[in-house]
């Protein structure tokens, strides 16, 4: 690739005319070759476009109902209805400037807090020069602090909101006393983040 500097997948892309000529190619060859067989050539099309309609069916179905269910966390399924959860629980307490703590579990929690917020690109260029930040990424942005892990033997004020795996939050909540009010679930039934407050 050009522009990556890094191997990438894409960099075959620029061969593809050449293999596209030769499977090409090599199709009206057998054509031609088949032809001069008489009626073997239409049983084989027959043949050649069922079974391709059949892989193209396999490839359809797992496209559309295994893939986005298996594959779902990759994809950073949850971070919408999070968003939308912790958005409620901040309206739910009005006039209150308890933080919300979302861990980094799941890749880049705060560009999805920009992107469901809809936050103007402008203001987070004008912050960008002040903000602290971990691979060009926000960890903090008003009341929301992106971190790593939980600190169980952190100090964090009554009413502060946390967001995190169920498996750390459970380890949080044997040192802190929490209240867990809310989760979010995956594709597959599974608790992809809970939702707890700090008593």
């Amino acid at each position: 690739s050009i522009t990556q500097p890094t191997p990438h997948a894409l960099r075959a892309l620029a061969a593809m005319p050449v293999f596209l000529l030769v499977i090409a190619k090599g199709l009206t060859l057998m054509e031609s070759w088949l032809k001069k067989r008489g009626h073997f050539w239409q049983k084989f099309s027959i043949v050649v476009v069922t079974l391709y309609l059949v892989f193209f069916g396999q490839f359809w179905f797992f496209y559309q109902n295994v893939y986005p269910v298996l594959y779902a966390q990759e994809w950073q399924y949850g971070y919408a209805e999070l968003y939308e959860k912790l958005t409620f629980y901040e309206q739910e307490v009005e006039n209150s400037d308890f933080p919300i703590y979302v861990t980094r579990k799941d890749g880049r929690p705060a560009m999805y807090y920009l992107f469901y917020r809809a936050v103007d690109p402008r203001l987070t260029q004008q912050l960008g020069k002040f903000v602290e930040k971990d691979q060009s990424e926000f960890l903090s942005f008003e009341r929301y602090h992106f971190v790593n892990n939980l600190d169980p033997n952190g100090s964090y004020p009554s009413g502060t909101i946390l967001a995190s795996s169920k498996e750390d939050s459970l380890r949080f909540s044997e040192r802190q006393a929490v209240d867990f009010i809310d989760e979010v679930m995956g594709k597959r039934g599974e608790v992809i983040w809970s939702i707890m407050r700090i008593l």
